[in-house]
């Protein structure tokens, strides 16, 4: 757990370099070919087609457009705000999946959950600072990368 945390961490702070002197689009476009060269080069031995069939192939289509706009929102955010900023309105995810989760999956959500959901909320708000002057455009596209 530690050492993915660290990956994360170092990948998200190399992208805080790399788009100091890239591309958002190049560095999405690098992040994504790597990792599908690494899949290939991890699967090839137990068969690609085994791995990648679908019976829903719209589905797939649309979680890969979905991801894709969502790691460019993400990188965008990273170049226009701290590292910091950008991770923490990111966290606003967890409370957007279990808000979510009663309306399209039937959940039940009890008083605890949602007092942690609000405390959550709060801490984003004050991240962010709206209303305050401060906040930067750029703010909205963690929240976006959450949503999707």
């Amino acid at each position: 757990m530690i050492a993915g945390l660290a990956m994360f961490s170092i990948g998200e702070c190399a992208v805080k370099y790399l788009t100091t002197q890239h591309e958002i689009i190049q560095i999405v476009w690098a992040r994504y070919t790597f990792h599908a060269l690494l899949f290939l080069l991890i699967f090839s031995r137990i068969g690609i087609k085994r791995q990648i069939a679908t019976n829903r192939p719209w589905l797939q289509l649309g979680r890969l457009i979905l991801l894709l706009t969502a790691t460019t929102f993400f990188f965008t955010a990273v170049r226009n705000l701290t590292l910091a900023e950008a991770i923490s309105i990111n966290f606003v995810s967890p409370l957007l999946v279990t808000a979510f989760s009663i309306p399209l999956l039937g959940e039940q959500v009890g008083v605890r959950c949602w007092l942690a959901i609000a405390v959550g909320f709060v801490g984003v708000l004050i991240i962010v600072r709206p209303g305050l002057g401060v906040m930067h455009r750029a703010a909205i596209l963690p929240l976006g990368t959450a949503v999707w």
